[in-house]
């Protein structure tokens, strides 16, 4: 790994997933976090798998209008050997506004995933929210323990928020999502702003958004 880092200080690195892996997770995304994390500049994604790993991808990009470049943080862009500093974190979905809803196969119920990606599959926690308003399907409150976490290198973190339907089949609907750097998160209310499965926030998806209280410990 150290070697690996000391080569993308210097030089342009793009990774590939393994032609190794079976046919059928052959459009499936990987996690990219790993990749960044030792300093690779190219880190393809399959677009044609909307997963929550390309929603990672994208919220990569998210702070500064999901175009141009994105710095590497400086302990990867140079020879610095100070620690990062870790973060903790807790966050309470309260509500969502204007979410859309497809056409219902029963009752909806609707939840959120909050489901942090820090680079090593041990570090991910999620959590869920269950509504706890009934027949108030497009501006639903959530009520359940908060979501406490720590971040080791907040530059490389992602925090994915994402909004889903369980029918009657226990089966689980994708309706939205958004995911942004935990190093750009702030403290006290927030409004976040969900995307469709195409990432695009036009149509009914236009004013989607959750309301999420955040608390830096």
């Amino acid at each position: 790994c150290k070697n690996i880092k000391a080569f993308t200080q210097n030089h342009l690195c793009r990774v590939f997933p393994s032609w190794n892996v079976l046919p059928s997770k052959m459009f499936t995304n990987y996690d990219p976090i790993f990749a960044w994390s030792m300093g690779c500049q190219l880190v393809p994604m399959n677009f044609h798998s909307a997963d929550e790993r390309l929603f990672v991808a994208d919220g990569r990009f998210r702070t500064n209008g999901s175009c141009g470049y994105v710095l590497k943080p400086s302990s990867l862009a140079e020879n610095n050997t100070n620690s990062v500093e870790s973060e903790e974190w807790t966050l309470e979905v309260l509500c969502g506004s204007n979410i859309p809803i497809k056409k219902p196969k029963g009752t909806p119920n609707l939840f959120v995933k909050v489901s942090l990606f820090a680079g090593s599959t041990m570090k991910d926690k999620s959590a869920f929210y269950k509504t706890s308003i009934q027949h108030n399907y497009a501006n639903p409150v959530w009520e359940g323990n908060n979501f406490v976490f720590a971040v080791d290198n907040p530059s490389l973190a992602i925090i994915v928020f994402s909004v889903w339907d369980q029918n009657p089949n226990g089966l689980e609907d994708f309706i939205a999502a958004a995911a942004f750097p935990a190093s750009s998160l702030r403290e006290g209310y927030r409004s976040v702003s969900l995307f469709d499965v195409h990432h695009s926030r036009s149509g009914p998806f236009a004013f989607a958004s959750l309301l999420v209280k955040a608390l830096k410990s």
